[in-house]
């Protein structure tokens, strides 16, 4: 027996900055500082990380070499049980396996006879907001993300079949605020939201491309 040992590197450092006059702050309506560093800025990182690991072609999903579907084509019921299979085939936990697919395969996916009501649950304000933005309920064993941030294809996109331990993610620094006064450009209050984080694909097996619009 042979061990082996897979480094994460935490390598990514994403931030969002402003700032304004100190005058300006009694001209502001008494809660645009926090929807931005509370709400807004948090989302953009969010959907930053959402990108990269949808398009990264060295540890993202991107990088997955099974792949099912054709580019362009409509998902059918067919090439998602069979990235379910590519799965089933390496004994991958029936637990904790999600489908991330485009807004445009997503439209293809309401296609599918025996999928029609799940994906409408999820469109009709019966799914917490808990779930995070993108959420689509949950359908063949698996919880299911609309992305726009997913890999491009030839014309179509790289969406994915994929089990928790395909891809392991890290933050050393979840998302955080600071706050500080800039006296040397002007009398500015300047903020910025950070974070930092790594990925690395881990078993390659436990995923597979699902190739569509």
């Amino acid at each position: 027996m042979t061990e082996a040992q897979t480094v994460l590197a935490v390598n990514r450092y994403y931030y969002k900055a402003w700032r304004a006059g100190k005058e300006l702050f009694p001209q502001m309506m008494p809660e645009y500082a926090q929807l931005i560093n509370g709400i807004g800025h948090p989302k953009a990182l969010a959907l930053q990380v959402d990108a990269d690991l949808g398009s990264d072609a060295t540890n993202g999903l991107a990088s997955i070499t099974t792949t099912e579907g054709t580019d362009n084509v409509d998902i059918t019921e067919d090439v998602l049980l069979a990235g379910i299979t590519d799965l089933n085939n390496v004994f991958a936990p029936n637990n904790d396996r999600f489908i991330v697919f485009s807004p445009a395969s997503q439209a293809s996916l309401f296609k599918v006879e025996s999928l029609k009501n799940s994906l409408y649950n999820a469109t009709v304000g019966s799914i917490g907001g808990d779930m995070g933005l993108g959420y689509a309920g949950s359908f063949l064993g698996m919880q299911a993300w609309s992305s726009g941030n997913l890999a491009a294809g030839t014309n179509g996109k790289k969406n994915a079949i994929f089990q928790r331990e395909a891809i392991a993610y890290a933050e050393q620094l979840s998302v955080m605020t600071d706050k500080s006064t800039n006296i040397q450009d002007g009398n500015y209050e300047q903020f910025i939201t950070f974070m930092t984080c790594g990925f690395i694909k881990v078993k390659d097996n436990h995923a597979a491309l699902v190739l569509g619009k």
